[in-house]
């Protein structure tokens, strides 16, 4: 009796230490638990300290026992390493069996739940895909909105253990998660590589006047001047040009602003775009639209300089050799003589 009652004072002289001693925890767990497969004593885990006591073992066993950096923190912890090390009690009763949750009680706010275990599907919502979305481009990986235009890409999500986020909310898309962490920031097409079903004529005029008006911040002027193939295939707009509109710049830009441009405002026109019914619009045009002239104007100023001037070089040369008499008579029938216009020679 007296031996029994020497145990007990023992083991409650043992609990008490660890109530107000986290040495003596630490202690403990190492030279009674782990070395001797000793239990931890009753109720340990329903102490008003158990949290406290919690964090003391946990960062004994990260620290002192596996010696762990936080990378190997991030690569190893798993409830597996609770268990072996005779941690299954405190995990358990305290944390409901999830890692994360006792590495975030000893080290609070030091790791985040995506970089140190598999969460569940559950975890993963909007507002923790925003949060896990921040986190990355912004403490973890430091980026710039141009590195995220360069560099965003699903392969980066993979890589930093956002795999189940991006395939449970967004179904793999690095841009549908980059928009949900920041709505309307970055366009589709700035980010990744679209696929070629998002293209139709709508989503082709949005990205044609985000590239006109916001990116190249062009005016009326300098789409007549600079449009080109060019300017798409460098804006990564290679798949609208061929898909949708056949190479043709002014296809597109036609889309995006129905009827404000011709065909010759702009460096190029489609390819076989002339024929006479397409040269007498481009000719009423000249004169009637463009110059305002009168009928006394067209016989006094007809010149191949103002076809020249125009953009109409093109037209003059392919279909009229270069004859501005026969390019009016062609718009024209019959309206003016040859000896009407003050400009005229037999090379015309």
């Amino acid at each position: 009796m007296i031996l029994q009652k020497n145990i007990n004072s023992k083991e409650n002289l043992e609990e008490k230490t660890m109530r107000t001693n986290v040495t003596g925890i630490s202690k403990y767990y190492l030279e009674e638990v782990l070395a001797k497969g000793k239990q931890f004593p009753k109720d340990i885990w329903n102490y008003n300290s158990k949290y406290d006591n919690a964090k003391v073992v946990t960062k004994t066993l990260i620290e002192k026992v596996l010696k762990w950096s936080d990378d190997e923190i991030k690569r190893k912890l798993s409830a597996n390493i609770f268990r072996k090390y005779l941690l299954t009690g405190m995990l358990n009763v305290l944390f409901n069996g999830g890692a994360y949750l006792a590495i975030e009680n000893a080290y609070p706010g030091k790791f985040k739940p995506w970089e140190v275990t598999r969460v569940s599907k559950n975890f993963w919502n909007m507002e923790t895909a925003k949060e896990a979305t921040i986190w990355l481009i912004e403490e973890k990986l430091k980026w710039s909105e141009e590195d995220v235009r360069q560099k965003l890409s699903s392969r980066i999500f993979i890589k930093n253990s956002l795999t189940g986020m991006l395939n449970v909310l967004f179904n793999g898309s690095a841009y549908l998660a980059i928009n949900n962490a920041y709505p309307g920031k970055f366009k589709p097409w700035e980010v990744t590589r679209v696929s070629k079903k998002f293209w139709n004529v709508e989503t082709a005029k949005e990205a044609t006047i985000w590239l006109i008006e916001e990116k190249l911040k062009w005016s009326d002027e300098d789409i007549k001047q600079k449009l080109s193939s060019k300017i798409f295939i460098q804006n990564s707009f290679t798949s609208i040009l061929n898909d949708l509109f056949n190479g043709s710049p002014y296809l597109i830009i036609d889309n995006a602003y129905p009827g404000k441009f011709k065909p010759w405002e702009l460096p190029s026109v489609p390819k076989k775009f002339w024929n006479l019914e397409t040269a007498k619009e481009a000719t009423i045009w000249l004169i009637e639209e463009k110059l305002k002239w009168s009928d006394e104007d067209v016989k006094q100023k007809l010149s191949r300089k103002i076809f020249r001037e125009n953009s109409l070089n093109g037209m003059l040369g392919y279909l009229f050799g270069n004859s501005p008499y026969l390019a009016i008579e062609n718009a024209y029938s019959g309206k003016f003589k040859k000896s009407d216009l003050k400009n005229y020679s037999k090379k015309q």
